[in-house]
């Protein structure tokens, strides 16, 4: 998972270009819906503003498939399987569904299928896989807290897409999986390699606002939270407001994200001057620069 260990080929460009592309798509997401509401299907390039899906799609698999092929295998079971990334996986897990929904595509690409098969081989078997880093007791802390939020993250995700009622039984346990390593301020063990903006001190920011987005799209969120995982969603709640105020643009948008599907986490004042400044720090190129 971490950026500074990259024996694979795979360059930070590489996934900077990935990351960026999968945000498009997310955040494009929100702001449309991707739903059917927005009438019929149009051509893949003019239908959102000209930009092109299917290339967008193609770029997105390629590049899922690339990381599949040249990262970190793991020990699971009697097999491996490949290490889950915050800035390769996740992004991909977020924006494909999203874009297949746009494109009209029910079915799952290969490259969501295999994250999904894996991730449950890993959930299932937690007291036995190789961690993600076991070179010393502090990442191997950090490597159980890390990989629980991810898990829940991508299998409640794949449950959401394929409109369950209730969470699978994979899902279920990666969340309990989650409430267990949880720490006593509400947040998690987060791998730290002194890399910004995934895996650094402040990452443990950010993976609280994926294991918001986990409770948040996990299925039969709206209507009910199981009684035993409400004080964990509600010492995550008081986490994420209580460091708010001291967290980077990259934070807490993605604080943004988690919002629209757990409530009470940005207050409404917060929420629209959270836009205005992210549409005031957009460059000239159309992008965003790093704090």
């Amino acid at each position: 998972m971490v950026l500074a260990e990259r024996p694979w080929g795979v360059s930070l460009i590489a996934i900077l270009r990935f990351a960026s592309v999968c945000f498009y798509v997310l955040f494009l997401g929100l702001a449309n819906g991707f739903t059917a509401r927005h009438g019929t299907p149009q051509d893949a390039r003019t239908a959102s503003g000209g930009w092109d899906r299917e290339g967008a799609a193609k770029y997105l698999d390629e590049r899922m498939e690339v990381w599949f092929t040249t990262a970190k295998k793991l020990r699971t079971g009697q097999s491996e399987t490949t290490c889950v990334s915050c800035h390769t996986t996740i992004p991909y897990v977020m924006a494909r569904p999203a874009l297949r929904g746009a494109m009209k595509a029910p079915t799952a690409t290969p490259q969501e299928k295999r994250l999904i098969e894996e991730t449950t081989r890993r959930v299932e078997s937690y007291d036995a896989h190789q961690l993600l880093y076991d070179f010393n007791e502090s990442k191997k802390t950090e490597s159980r807290g890390t990989e629980a939020v991810i898990n829940a993250l991508i299998l409640a995700s794949a449950d959401a897409a394929q409109s369950r009622r209730e969470p699978g039984g994979p899902t279920q346990q990666a969340l309990d999986r989650m409430w267990k390593t949880q720490r006593p301020d509400g947040s998690w063990d987060w791998l730290d390699f002194g890399l910004e903006p995934f895996e650094s001190v402040d990452g443990a920011y950010y993976g609280a606002t994926l294991a918001a987005l986990a409770v948040g799209i996990m299925p039969g969120a709206s209507n009910n939270h199981a009684a035993e995982a409400r004080p964990g969603i509600e010492r995550l709640r008081g986490y994420l407001k209580e460091k708010y105020a001291s967290q980077s643009l990259f934070n807490r948008v993605w604080l943004l994200l988690a919002a629209t599907r757990l409530n009470d986490l940005l207050t409404k004042a917060q929420r629209e001057s959270l836009i205005t400044e992210i549409q005031s720090r957009q460059r000239d190129d159309g992008g965003w620069a790093q704090e």
